[in-house]
């Protein structure tokens, strides 16, 4: 899932001129558009002599919030949506090897709206849109000014611009899931559940640009903001207000954002999730929780309950708000994210009401609460003004770990203890060094219930052993009849075998990635042999992250000793994030003392769990594998298991 884009790469000359320009925004424009301004003054022209008030506020509207919009494009990408759009099939090794090609010669440029567009665009796009609101069983619930904001707008970031007609288009797909519906909510519904499906979530071939709403509505595919962008899209060309609101980054998860679409309602913002049959206000974020396609029995002995969770929600929009942020100190990654005036904080609209206040340095000019970002240490997602020495946030979500920071040259420093939010009450995670612990850890990451699909189809397999080559002596040593577990360990009690082999789901293909026999604590070895899979050698190398290929239903993966050999214990491994812990990496162990992590010692693993003494009690921890791997999370130590932030 991509990051959600909040930004794009503007001039700085855009950044300088809405900053030093004190007129009006359509004067800014116009002045802005340069040789481009008599397309968009013949536009302002028609409408106020022909004298539609409606007609004549979008044409405003659009013009005078359209200098800081645009499309980042180039050659490469125009030949890459040429032949996407021209193929019979899509394959993703096919896209990555087009771009592949295509990148080499990437030279992009950004095409400024207020320098391009023509008046036949922006009067084709007015028309189209008034009509469709005008004729709109639902237009009793747009106002004018949610039709303006969220229904005329021809783009939703910097996409490729659709071509003239995109709005007829996209109506003429999808009037007809709308013929019999009056309902805003339920309409948005309709043609949300027929857009996600015309445009899955597919591969791009590492494509770095969007593409038009047009173009994937011919090649039905799309990154996450991609299909967002053609969603919000369909649904404005049906007259439906819609945005495409998003996170830049999850609190407790990945590396990446989130991006979807919703509804703009008179009484607030609404969504579809999971089963609903109509939007609603809020609904969980989709894409928070991972689905289950099997049940879970119950007394699994792993916790199923991590969902992803976010710390502030912003929204894309067409309409212009100048930035009241600026800090002399932040880098200027940091500086673009929050001075991008066309992001609007609205964590409220999803019932993210907590608030936060405290001390700061007189000499600050902002103030930041920042999450911990996989593999990327505390980053901004809030700021405030500093006032009198003090700082204040709203907008802030229960159980979510943060930590306020100012930037003190160039760098981030704590404004104190890292916390979270119950029930809006900051509790603070402050180590006790007088009160030490011993702990035991098994991973290093949270368990994602993305990974617990593949094992459940290991389900009715067996662990299978015998000497003789007809397998007439064959017997079963461990047979799967509930959702497994990352190790699966059968105890044999030292009968001697020649053959031992895995024998998958004789319906499924669920694959292991390594199976070892051991002869008291000696790992066994011999030659790997195969039925139905390929490189069989992969899950006897001692490494958890490789496996088979080429699996069919039914498949055996084994090992022949070349001689019975006593067999005490038998375990077999299935595919895995390679964040549990892993015989012979280095660890190490490190707890948070304000928002700087101090080292509790490292040691090589022995086994699949690891344990740590004189661990301060409360302490924020956090493992490191210094061995391989960058996924890592804070998680506290309660009740003897790890608690994931």
């Amino acid at each position: 899932m991509e990051i959600f884009r909040i930004i794009h790469p503007l001039p700085a000359i855009f950044l300088a001129f809405a900053l030093a320009s004190c007129t009006s925004p359509l004067r800014q424009s116009l002045d802005y558009a340069g040789d481009n301004a008599a397309e968009l003054q013949a536009v302002l022209d028609k409408y106020e002599a022909e004298g539609d008030g409606l007609k004549l506020a979008a044409a405003e509207f659009l013009i005078g919030n359209m200098r800081q919009h645009g499309s980042k494009t180039s050659a490469a990408v125009d030949t890459f949506a040429a032949r996407m759009l021209a193929a019979d099939t899509l394959t993703t090794r096919g896209l990555e090897r087009w771009w592949k090609e295509l990148s080499a010669s990437d030279r992009p440029a950004y095409a400024s709206d207020a320098r391009t567009l023509t008046a036949e665009y922006l009067e084709d796009n007015i028309e189209a849109a008034v009509r469709t609101w005008r004729e709109a069983p639902w237009r009793g619930e747009v106002s004018e000014e949610a039709f303006l904001n969220y229904v005329l707008p021809y783009r939703i970031v910097d996409e490729r611009l659709s071509p003239m007609g995109w709005r007829d288009t996209l109506r003429n797909r999808y009037k007809g899931v709308v013929d019999t519906i009056t309902d805003l909510r339920r309409a948005y519904y309709a043609v949300y559940r027929a857009a996600s499906t015309d445009a899955r979530i597919r591969h791009m071939g590492g494509l770095p640009y969007l593409l038009s709403a047009v173009d994937i509505s011919h090649i039905r595919r799309g990154r996450c903001l991609q299909q967002c962008v053609y969603i919000a899209m369909a649904m404005r060309a049906m007259g439906i207000p819609a945005v495409v609101d998003g996170i830049q980054r999850w609190a407790n998860y990945g590396t990446t954002g989130h991006s979807w679409v919703a509804l703009v309602a008179a009484d607030g913002t609404y969504t579809v999730y999971g089963g609903d049959s109509v939007a609603r206000r809020h609904n969980p974020i989709n894409s928070s929780s991972f689905s289950l396609k099997y049940p879970v029995e119950a007394g699994y002995p792993v916790d199923l309950g991590f969902v992803k969770r976010v710390p502030k929600v912003w929204r894309n929009a067409y309409a212009y708000a100048e930035p009241d942020y600026s800090d002399g100190e932040a880098p200027k990654g940091v500086l673009r994210t929050f001075m991008h005036p066309h992001s609007v904080d609205v964590s409220h609209e999803y019932g993210l009401g907590g608030t936060y206040g405290c001390g700061a340095p007189l000499s600050a000019d902002c103030a930041y609460l920042c999450v911990f970002g996989t593999g990327g240490g505390w980053l901004p997602v809030a700021y405030s003004g500093v006032t009198l020495g003090r700082c204040s946030f709203d907008g802030l979500a229960d159980s979510v770990l943060y930590l306020p920071a100012v930037y003190s040259g160039g760098s981030l420093r704590p404004l104190g203890r890292p916390f979270s939010l119950s029930g809006g009450r900051a509790v603070e995670f402050a180590p006790d060094t007088t009160r030490l612990a011993t702990v035991s850890l098994t991973r290093k990451y949270p368990f994602a219930r993305s990974i617990l699909r593949p094992w459940q189809e290991t389900t009715g397999s067996a662990v299978v052993a015998g000497s003789r080559p007809d397998r007439s002596d064959a017997d079963t040593l461990l047979k799967m009849e509930r959702t497994p577990l990352y190790r699966n360990v059968a105890r044999v009690g030292g009968k001697p075998y020649r053959y031992v082999w895995y024998a998958s789901n004789p319906r499924k293909r669920g694959s292991i990635t390594e199976l070892r026999v051991y002869s008291g604590d000696s790992v066994l070895t011999g030659k790997p042999f195969a039925h139905g899979a390929e490189n069989a050698g992969q899950c006897f190398d001692g490494e958890t992250m490789t496996g088979l290929s080429k699996l069919e239903v039914g498949y055996e993966i084994g090992i022949d000793l070349g001689r019975p050999v006593r067999i005490d214990s038998v375990a077999y491994y299935l595919r895995n994030d390679g964040n549990y812990i892993d015989p012979g990496d280095d660890y190490e162990l490190l707890y948070c003392s304000g928002g700087s992590w101090l080292s509790l010692g490292r040691q090589k693993a022995t086994g699949e769990s690891l344990v740590f003494g004189g661990v301060p009690t409360g302490a924020l921890l956090l493992l490191k594998n210094h061995t391989k791997g960058k996924e890592e999370r804070p998680f506290t130590y309660e009740g003897g298991r790890q608690v994931w932030w």
